[in-house]
């Protein structure tokens, strides 16, 4: 039994932080907590533990509406992937997790439409983008450097794509948190250090390939805004998951150690422009192909 994981579980905490205006802080410990609190043995110490920590959480004075909107929907995220574990305690973590956030975004679109506080969610989560850009766009502009004032404008200009995104950034960030809570809880309670599989195994479903076309269908159709902006949103997600695929096919195909795989990660996050595309297209190849059986058979037989 493998008792690492540090380096997929740093990984996923990265992109949890760099993915959400909600504090990824929320994102990883109210779903650990959850956990900590109904799954373990009933004297397990743990449980006291979780109980804690979700009260720390929770005992910082209200703020605005994104105050409510980022504990609400990490109650719902931990809440959805406590019961689905329950559910189903033989399904592999990406399953658990991909099923989790999709019920939360369900019933949080359903509870925000229905309460009208949509806008005002939105405004909120505008405001906390634009402001973070105009602290870094104001020290850049102060420089007086004209590379760095281009640097300014485009830091306002994705800033904006942020927010038109921001669903979609919500989602990845909720699935690598589940998996840091998730590696997170077997590591504490169980001394399980596997409950994350290596990434270059990393695959989901092949039918989530209509979730991309579905998306880029809504994208590029003249629906109206709404539906452009699901398109985008659906698209991207998918986009974001199969460029991860990708990166596990090149993983798997040239035995990439744990530390470099770490590293190129946090490159990808970074660089996404540069090295997203092409891990886009290897992902989707995979779907087809299955090119890491490929591989391993092609390697077997040389």
């Amino acid at each position: 039994m493998r008792r690492g994981g540090w380096g997929a579980a740093i990984a996923l905490a990265v992109v949890a932080t760099q993915f959400s205006a909600v504090r990824s802080g929320l994102l990883i410990a109210v779903p650990l907590a959850l956990l900590l609190i109904a799954l373990p043995a009933a004297r397990s110490p743990y449980r006291l533990i979780g109980v804690v920590l979700l009260g720390l959480l929770f005992a910082t004075p209200a703020g605005d509406a994104l105050w409510y909107a980022e504990r609400g929907w990490a109650l719902m995220l931990g809440a959805a992937f406590l019961a689905i574990v329950a559910l189903r305690p033989g399904a592999a973590f990406v399953t658990r997790g991909l099923a989790a956030v999709a019920g939360t975004l369900a019933v949080a679109a359903v509870v925000l439409l229905m309460s009208g506080d949509a806008r005002s969610v939105e405004f909120a989560v505008a405001r906390r983008f634009r402001r973070e850009a105009a602290l870094w766009s104001g020290l850049f502009d102060r420089a007086g450097e004209p590379a760095l004032t281009e640097l300014s404008d485009t830091v306002r200009r994705v800033a904006e794509l942020e927010v038109l995104l921001y669903p979609a950034m919500l989602a990845l960030a909720s699935l690598a948190a589940l998996g840091v809570a998730w590696w997170a809880y077997l590591r504490l309670n169980e001394q399980r250090g596997d409950a994350l599989a290596p990434l270059r195994e990393f695959r989901f479903a092949d039918q989530l390939v209509w979730v991309l076309i579905a998306g880029a269908a809504l994208l590029v159709m003249p629906l109206g805004e709404v539906a452009t902006r699901a398109g985008a949103n659906l698209a991207t997600f998918m986009a974001a998951l199969y460029a991860l695929r990708g990166a596990a096919v090149v993983f798997a195909l040239t035995g990439a150690g744990g530390g470099m795989m770490v590293f190129v990660c946090m490159m990808t996050v970074l660089l996404l422009p540069l090295l997203g595309p092409p891990a886009l297209v290897i992902g989707l190849s995979d779907t087809w192909l299955d090119l890491r059986s490929r591989g391993s058979g092609g390697a077997a037989s040389s």
